[in-house]
């Protein structure tokens, strides 16, 4: 009998002492009606991450499904972002800056991230051991696009104030135009395109330093124009019209408001004069950096003497060895 009291005193201990835990824990954390999908919680303990059932007390086999991500993926992916780009002094400035005084449009200055990240890209793809161990790690083609995608749309996004239309300008990210398609499937992109030796001449009387090119050579910087454009158009062709629109630099300035025009029809954004007009709203609309070659001659309204300056500078045998060493230079239709 005595025994019997006992056990029973200890039981009801025990069944006193839990009800105590639970109004506490009841308590502490209120009661929570939760939804099938909202099940599984994260748990944080000292060394690693649990997915704990809270309505069974066990251990998930694996995370919820990060609906929240996905849905923010798939808008990104479909960003209608405008990139502009072409060989460094072929009017990518001139043509970022007319379209920045549109009110609804927003390029702002160079980013210098968006070729570089890339061309590292590429030159990881390149690698076949690079590839291989991106791939063991778990880093296939498709993560590392979801992870540019994301890097890159974010300095789009962040590096300028919000705007209807977004655009970038980073002249060279043009060279890897293929993998901005696959990356954002509904951007467009503009390739400005300029006679190689009007390029060759800018980089040298500005004395404009790009890597691998001599800049004090017309020779060094046409070739360059012509292995970079060349790529350019092979890649802008393969995007197809519906995604890509050459435009020559020589059209921009000698006819601005129709080939402005054909710009914004292709972009599918409205007419505004103000694209007309850009050098009126410098430091408003229009911002420009004091860092990039280019600032000084956008500054200023449209020169048509621009188109040709570079055949009064450059001597006639120069202009025929360029010529003959740029085959792009015909296939683009300019004249010897």
């Amino acid at each position: 009998h005595t025994s019997s009291m006992v056990v029973s005193r200890h039981m009801r201990t025990i069944l006193f002492t839990s009800i105590l835990i639970n109004i506490g824990l009841f308590l502490l954390y209120g009661y929570t009606k939760l939804s099938p999908k909202e099940i599984c919680a994260v748990e944080k303990p000292t060394y690693r991450t649990i997915y704990i059932n809270q309505q069974t007390g066990e251990v998930c086999p694996q995370p919820p499904p990060p609906k929240v991500i996905a849905v923010e993926e798939k808008v990104i992916k479909q960003k209608p972002y405008i990139f502009i780009g072409g060989v460094p002094s072929s009017g990518t400035t001139l043509t970022r800056v007319m379209l920045d005084a549109h009110p609804d449009i927003r390029c702002g200055e160079e980013t210098r991230l968006v070729p570089r990240i890339l061309q590292m890209r590429e030159r990881w793809r390149r690698s076949s051991r690079e590839h291989d161990r991106l791939a063991a790690a778990g880093l296939n083609d498709t993560v590392i696009n979801t992870i540019l995608r994301n890097f890159i749309s974010n300095i789009i996004e962040l590096h300028g104030p919000p705007a209807q239309f977004l655009c970038n300008k980073d002249p060279l990210a043009l060279s890897q135009m293929t993998d901005l398609h696959v990356m954002f499937p509904n951007a467009k992109f503009l390739l400005i395109i300029r006679d190689g030796r009007a390029v060759a001449h800018s980089i040298v009387s500005r004395n404009i330093t790009i890597s691998g090119v001599d800049h004090k050579s017309y020779l060094s910087a046409a070739m360059f124009w012509n292995k970079v454009v060349e790529r350019m158009w092979g890649q802008c062709m393969r995007v197809g019209p519906s995604r890509c629109l050459s435009v020559h630099f020589e059209d921009l300035v000698i006819t601005p408001k129709e080939e402005m025009e054909k710009i914004l029809k292709f972009l599918d954004i409205r007419w505004h004069d103000n694209v007309l007009h850009h050098s009126q709203l410098i430091n408003s609309e229009v911002s420009l950096s004091k860092l990039e070659p280019s600032t000084r001659q956008v500054k200023n309204a449209i020169n048509k003497d621009s188109a040709d300056k570079w055949k009064k500078k450059m001597s006639k045998v120069m202009q025929e060895e360029i010529w003959n060493h740029c085959p792009m230079l015909q296939k683009l239709g300019y004249n010897p």
